[in-house]
């Protein structure tokens, strides 16, 4: 059996809503996330950072399909992410989990400036059980 990796995925709120109505995910094509997004697997749990205005953790879902290109059919209007998964049910958190409340937790969020340049951030199991109780306490 295959190990379920989490993965923090920072977002822009009108990316959100795209990732919402469409079950789509999706990076920029850099080395960075290429490198990273290459490593997603159906079943992954993924956790959504919404930087602006909120500044929180504001929803989850499961990757619902291996990792592919598509250059067209694009729901972003703001640039192209053709790296994409689909995924499973969206769950959008009813209170949002503050940046204030992970930082310096997780063992690759120590601070804000851990998320500059960073569409995608592997999580650890730990990081993972932080998240999941954080957000059994903000419902």
């Amino acid at each position: 059996m295959t190990a379920i990796n989490a993965w923090f995925c920072t977002i822009t709120a009108e990316n959100w809503e795209k990732v919402k109505e469409h079950r789509i995910w999706g990076v920029p094509d850099t080395p960075k996330s290429r490198s990273k997004f290459r490593l997603i697997k159906p079943g992954d749990f993924l956790v959504f950072y919404l930087k602006s205005p909120t500044r929180a953790i504001i929803g989850t879902s499961s990757v619902a399909s291996e990792v592919f290109i598509e250059r067209s059919k694009s729901p972003w209007t703001d640039r192209e992410y053709p790296h994409r998964v689909h995924l499973s049910e969206v769950r959008e958190l009813s209170n949002p989990i503050p940046f204030s409340a992970i930082e310096g937790r997780l063992s690759k969020i120590r601070s804000g400036g851990s998320l500059f340049g960073n569409s995608i951030i592997s999580l650890t199991e730990q990081d993972r059980e932080i998240i999941e109780i954080l957000g059994r306490q903000s419902s």
